[in-house]
């Protein structure tokens, strides 16, 4: 998946560390924004009795992103995460045939 989130200046910080703010740049604040629009698009597809695929979640997210004009291509990927974009598509293209595609890799001995 190749696509930017939010992980700038994000205040998260577990209450047990005794801490009132603690300020986290990177990809370790970005995932966890990524990872909550998957189960925030799951959710809905599942509530809408849509099928889905971890294809069709990722074709979604990268079709949808928001490319940044400020920021350069190599650092963006296919752009901004966008949640509501990355909805449509999956609920307007929930009978696309790539969806029954699946692949399994294997690296054999050499034998």
């Amino acid at each position: 998946l190749s696509v930017a989130a939010p992980g700038g200046a994000v205040a998260s910080v577990a209450r047990f560390t005794l801490r009132n703010c603690q300020l986290m740049n990177g990809t370790s604040m970005a995932a966890p924004h990524v990872a909550g629009v998957v189960a925030a698009l799951v959710s809905g597809l599942k509530a809408k009795s849509l099928p889905y695929s971890p294809y069709s979640l990722k074709r979604a997210l990268e079709n949808s992103a928001t490319h940044l004009s400020h920021v350069e291509p190599w650092a963006q990927g296919c752009g901004l995460v966008n949640i509501d974009k990355a909805f449509e598509i999956l609920s307007s293209h929930h009978d696309a045939p790539e969806r029954d595609v699946w692949f399994s890799l294997q690296c054999g001995s050499g034998a």
